[in-house]
């Protein structure tokens, strides 16, 4: 399995829409290569900073309410 790396799957698919069956084929591949590992921890913590900068509210200042 080390011929065929996953970061082309990681890259090209949201995090969040991978399939169970890719999650298992990334999974399995990770544990033999490093290269991909990295990019799959790098690819699941974006996901999680995304969806929690998305999910924050905030109010705007004072200054841009209108009178």
């Amino acid at each position: 399995m080390k011929d065929k790396h996953i970061i082309n799957l990681i890259e090209n698919t949201p995090f969040a829409s991978l399939a169970e069956d890719d999650l298992i084929v990334i999974r399995l591949h990770v544990e033999e290569c490093s290269d991909c590992d990295h990019a799959f921890k790098a690819a699941e913590v974006s996901s999680v900073l995304l969806k929690e900068r998305a999910s924050a509210e905030f109010e705007p200042s004072p200054f841009f309410q209108t009178r």
